[in-house]
């Protein structure tokens, strides 16, 4: 970003996609652990200290960083699978045997179901710079 540029990143949330995200990777878990959480980059930026840290070590400050809470209804069980596959969650699915995927997929609509889980969280943080 050259000098007077403005910078504007969308990250994920503390507590992204919970607690489906939780009843996601406990399926993994049983399944393959070899894959439980192993690569999870944006772990590392879901809290605004550590974007505003990332922004300042890139050289873009100010800083302005806000978390924006959300939520997505999930109107039957099989809509939070559709989230795993529309999200970084994907490539541990793809990772998996076809067995592996279909089981895992049971495990998490049935634990969905079973929960009662009427909604996940879609907290983002929303961050602008200018250097």
């Amino acid at each position: 970003m050259r000098p007077g540029g403005h910078l504007a990143i969308t990250t994920s949330g503390p507590g992204m996609f919970e607690p489906g995200s939780t009843v996601f990777w406990d399926a993994i878990r049983v399944m393959e652990p070899s894959l439980y959480k192993s690569f999870n980059p944006w772990d590392s930026i879901t809290t605004v200290p550590a974007v505003e840290e990332l922004f300042a070590v890139g050289g873009a400050i100010p800083v302005e960083a806000e978390v924006v809470p959300g939520q997505q209804e999930l109107t039957r069980p099989e809509n939070f699978w559709d989230i795993v596959l529309g999200t970084g969650y994907r490539a541990t699915v793809d990772a998996l045997t076809a067995d592996q995927r279909r089981a895992v997929h049971d495990r998490v609509v049935d634990s969905v179901r079973a929960e009662g889980l009427e909604s996940v969280r879609t907290d983002f943080i929303h961050t602008s710079a200018v250097r």
